[in-house]
């Protein structure tokens, strides 16, 4: 029975290599919104000249998004992930795995005039996420031999990134055009920051034949494939024994590298116009339509990776399903493990030059609709522009895919209902809603009965302060 289990656990080990391991700033209650303030450039650089307020101050926000087609819970309703029962989710099609956590601290905006504004802040980045090809799972496996099974003359692969970065940004918007009709402004926001931490696991064109021993032992043996493993050196020095953590921690982000990255997006914004034809019809000062494109986070992270960071290709015929089995059981140590896959590798390299995992480059394409009465609705896409699955180097990757929010909202108050199709294939629908400074949001509102949904879920807490405005001065419109 402990033999069973051991093969199990091993199985479901090799299985999170195959299909286990986060949406840049998808605050979704700000979309296309006046009071974004400094919020408003995480989706378009060129927003913050026309916002509003004359500044704001956005102190601390957190948004965290899950998204998970590898793992289904028994049990939706269950909120306690102790007690909470999760499985491989069975059946064919590829997996996919995303978490995605943004910090943003003391961003700060502020509209020198009319037509200039500038945004200055602090974030921190982390994207962990996993493709893989389509392969067929069932509960009834309990070795890799099973697996095969079902899953014959496949080509299997897998691509697994993951990168952590601390970044200061400088931004500017200006004011190219404002006239009665209409306003045209673009902007911009160059990042400077440091990768702290980062991944990249690789397996591509991974092929097995089966071997009959008698009519009741069969195996597979590997015939094609490659595969790399590496992730960033500064972590060796928290593994090693006896270490001193300040002097630990002080080498870990001394072997960082340097990151920029570059953002950019224009914004139109159609005004509402006066009734010419009804008697004492007046300018309002709001917008009817506001249209914004925009290109967010060029730029890659840097990492030297471990001493054991390795690519093997060519198997040979002792690369068995038992015996890699148990080279993925037997081994915590990346440096060992490559050493023991030369056993069954024709060529084996050691990788020293650093590695790339490339930051969530897209372009994000809005449209806002001013209904009145406070009344607004968003659409947003969201297109990727990085591959899902990049031989060359690891790849970021936004999370959000389509996106429509519904809002009611003022200077102080706001109800959203952000509805979301995302690159998972997931289709949620969220709240949110602005209570003063502080902004609340779930990215799914059956989370808050309690429903985990396996972790595909998400949410975001923003202290967003904005400053009450100075009392418009009377025109000529105004009565006496």
């Amino acid at each position: 029975m402990k033999q069973n289990w051991h093969k199990k656990t091993s199985l479901l080990w090799l299985l999170c290599v195959l299909v286990l391991p986060a949406t840049a700033q998808n605050y979704h209650a700000t979309n296309g919104s006046d009071y974004a303030g400094v919020m408003g450039i995480y989706n378009n650089p060129a927003s913050s000249v026309g916002a509003k307020a004359k500044w704001d101050l956005n102190l601390l926000s957190v948004q965290i998004s899950n998204a998970n087609s590898i793992a289904e819970q028994r049990d939706p309703h269950v909120f306690n992930l102790d007690t909470a029962a999760f499985q491989f989710k069975q059946g064919y099609g590829k997996r996919n795995f995303t978490n995605i956590v943004n910090v943003d601290i003391a961003n700060f905006r502020y509209k020198i005039n009319a037509h200039n504004a500038f945004s200055i802040g602090l974030r921190a980045k982390s994207y962990s996420q996993l493709q893989t090809s389509a392969i067929n799972y069932q509960d009834t496996l309990y070795n890799f031999n099973k697996f095969l099974k079902y899953n014959p003359y496949t080509d299997l692969a897998f691509s697994l990134s993951h990168a952590l970065w601390a970044e200061a940004y400088v931004n500017y918007a200006n004011m190219l055009v404002d006239n009665d009709f209409y306003q045209w402004s673009v902007g911009a926001t160059l990042s400077f920051g440091r990768s702290l931490s980062g991944g990249f696991m690789q397996g591509s064109q991974m092929s097995f034949s089966e071997v009959n021993f008698n009519q009741n032992l069969y195996g597979f043996y590997m015939t094609r494939g490659d595969f790399s493993a590496m992730y960033s050196s500064n972590y060796d020095l928290l593994t090693n024994e006896g270490y001193q953590r300040k002097s630990a921690v002080d080498s870990f982000f001394k072997q960082t590298h340097r990151n920029t990255s570059l953002s950019f997006g224009m914004e139109w914004v159609i005004k509402q116009q006066p009734d010419f034809y009804s008697v004492g019809s007046q300018p309002t000062g709001e917008y009817s339509w506001k249209l914004g494109v925009s290109i967010l986070d060029i730029g890659r992270n840097t990492f030297t990776p471990t001493n054991g960071a390795f690519h093997v290709t060519h198997p040979q015929l002792k690369a068995t399903t038992v015996n890699l089995e148990d080279q993925f059981g037997n081994y915590t140590d990346l440096r060992k493990f490559r050493d023991s896959l030369a056993l069954y590798f024709g060529q084996i390299d050691s990788l020293k030059t650093p590695f790339y995992v490339a930051m969530p480059t897209r372009m994000l394409l809005s449209v806002d609709k001013n209904l009145g009465s406070h009344f607004f609705v968003n659409a947003q896409a969201s297109i990727n522009f990085n591959k899902a699955m990049n031989r060359a180097q690891g790849a970021s990757r936004e999370l959000t895919f389509l996106t429509v929010t519904p809002r009611w909202e003022t200077r102080n108050w706001g109800i959203f209902f952000p509805m979301q199709y995302n690159n998972s294939g997931q289709f949620w629908v969220g709240a949110a809603a602005k209570l003063g400074p502080l902004l609340v949001g779930v990215h799914r509102l059956s989370l808050l009965t309690g429903q985990l949904h396996a972790g595909n879920t998400g949410g975001y807490v923003a202290l967003h302060y904005t400053p009450k405005p100075p009392k418009a001065p009377k025109t000529w419109y105004d009565c006496p």
